[in-house]
């Protein structure tokens, strides 16, 4: 397991807590990790978007 220096603390609604859960758990997966990559994801659609002049924040 890769440890990391940085932690931070998340709040989300129980469906989404519950749809994270669910995808976990069918794919055998570590929440924080799955946490981690669509974090990443996200940077990188935000990055690319921002290229393109369309960087605009999207809640969930």
């Amino acid at each position: 397991m890769k440890k990391f220096n940085y932690q931070t603390c998340l709040r989300m609604s129980d469906t989404l807590k519950n749809e994270m859960t669910k995808i976990c758990d069918q794919n055998a997966i570590n929440e924080s990790d799955f946490m981690r990559h669509a974090i990443k994801e996200s940077i990188l659609n935000y990055s690319r978007d921002s290229e393109n002049g369309l960087n605009q924040l999207r809640y969930a």
